[in-house]
């Protein structure tokens, strides 16, 4: 499993990544701001004249949530210091568990919630695969170092 994890190097680069966008992506929700105005395809007709316009399109949230999830994989997918099969166990459950969490999450608000605000809930579902096996795979190393230096 190893042999398919990022080089240990990229660790720093992706937590800074993810935390960023995390927090960026926070305050993009609470402020909601006018964000980044792009040059986008209006239509794809080419009768048209108008083939290209200038959009109110905001990219503030496509580029947080790139962050996020690329910061994401490279935090939870690197290799740890010494990768071995413990680590691999521990993040084989996290992942698990990460799944069932989120496929819970998607059961509840498929039989709980309806129209625009469902939508939400899935965009924000989306991430929580990522964000809870980084929480889990993080907390339960966390406990072994506890444990060994306890000893």
């Amino acid at each position: 499993m190893a042999r398919y994890l990022f080089p240990h190097s990229l660790k720093i680069p992706g937590v800074v990544l993810f935390v960023i966008s995390l927090i960026g992506g926070i305050l993009y929700l609470v402020f909601d701001s006018n964000g980044l105005q792009i040059l986008e395809i209006q239509d794809f007709s080419l009768i048209k004249d108008n083939f290209f316009g200038q959009s109110k399109n905001n990219l503030t949230d496509e580029i947080l949530s790139i962050g996020i999830l690329v910061g994401g994989i490279l935090t939870g997918f690197t290799k740890h210091r010494i990768e071995d099969e413990y680590i691999a166990q521990i993040r084989l459950e996290s992942l698990l568990w990460a799944v069932y969490i989120n496929s819970a999450v998607l059961i509840l608000s498929i039989l709980l919630i309806s129209g625009i605000p469902f939508l939400q809930v899935m965009v924000y579902n989306m991430f929580t695969v990522i964000i809870i096996f980084i929480i889990r795979f993080n907390w339960i190393l966390f406990l072994r170092e506890r444990k060994l230096n306890d000893k």
